[in-house]
């Protein structure tokens, strides 16, 4: 069921490059050329005119530099990228403004041998049912997509095993391995203050036997 969504998803998004009318749709891809990485974003122009509208005002610009300036400007703040747990360094982004536009950033201090891949995309966060399409162009690598979205907080985790990318449910596991942890702690906390706050008041605590 899930690589039939992201067949369908794949033929949105090639329909949305050809008529740009899907504003809830983009897509992010990582692409090593030789020993370079850049980043590219793909969504329709009423996408990003959006978010540079929601995020900056309605006025906020007035030619197309402008716009360009900003929406890189957001794009780099709401994107959040790590390989092998260290965040990379988002270098130049560039703009090709057109019905369906691309964003293009280059990437620095990536390692030759990656593990492991975070990316989190809320650029389009406040776009109803916003999905963003996440691949990865790498020689040897077996081309694979995975779906940001509203569910997942615009988040993966992904592993790179034999040639694959797979997602890294370790890390998954372990979020979720965290949360009875963290309400465990919040009762506890919450419980030492209520009896503090009793004690202050010369009140004892009686507990059930």
């Amino acid at each position: 069921m899930k690589k039939i969504t992201l067949f369908l998803l794949g033929i949105v998004l090639l329909l949305n490059s050809a008529k740009a009318h899907q504003a809830d749709i983009s897509s992010i891809t990582l692409v090593q050329h030789n020993e370079q990485w850049t980043m590219q974003l793909n969504a329709a122009a009423a996408a990003f005119q959006y978010v540079v509208k929601q995020q900056f005002g309605e006025n906020a610009y007035t030619t197309a530099e402008e716009f360009n300036q900003l929406l890189v400007k957001h794009l780099r703040k709401s994107i959040d990228l790590r390989v092998d747990g260290k965040q990379v360094e988002v270098g130049h982004g560039f703009v090709q403004l057109a019905h369906a536009t691309s964003v293009i950033f280059e990437l620095h201090s990536i390692p030759v041998s990656i593990q492991e891949i975070s990316i989190q995309n809320q650029a389009f966060k406040n776009i109803h049912q916003s999905r963003s399409l996440f691949s990865i162009s790498k020689e040897g690598l077996e081309k694979k997509a995975f779906v940001l979205h509203k569910e997942n907080n615009y988040r993966l985790d992904l592993a790179l095993q034999d040639n694959a990318i797979v997602e890294n449910t370790q890390k998954a596991t372990q979020s979720w391995l965290m949360l009875p942890s963290l309400a465990l702690l919040v009762g506890f906390a919450v419980y030492f203050l209520w009896r503090g706050a009793y004690k202050r008041k010369g009140l004892t605590v009686t507990h059930p036997s």
